[in-house]
């Protein structure tokens, strides 16, 4: 089980349930040109972030973090 870091907040798999990708304000199926990731929490993260949803730029996200959730949203 992986374990990432978004917004200060550590979360592993079963805390993520999709991550939506967005250009600017408007949702696009292209991870790779996404400037930005609304990553919807199960309830076991809105319980670790007290909130249901995370929004990150792709510049906030190291390489790591980037590839998965890449990972979450085209499961190999």
């Amino acid at each position: 089980m992986f374990t990432i870091v978004l917004d200060g907040i550590k979360l592993d798999g079963n805390d993520i349930d999709f991550v939506t990708c967005v250009i600017g304000t408007e949702e696009t199926e292209d991870f790779l040109a996404a400037d930005g990731f609304w990553v919807t929490l199960t309830y076991s993260g809105l319980d670790k972030a007290g909130k249901a949803d995370i929004f990150v730029t792709k510049d906030e996200l190291d390489g790591n973090t980037y590839e998965l959730l890449l990972d979450i949203i085209q499961p190999v």
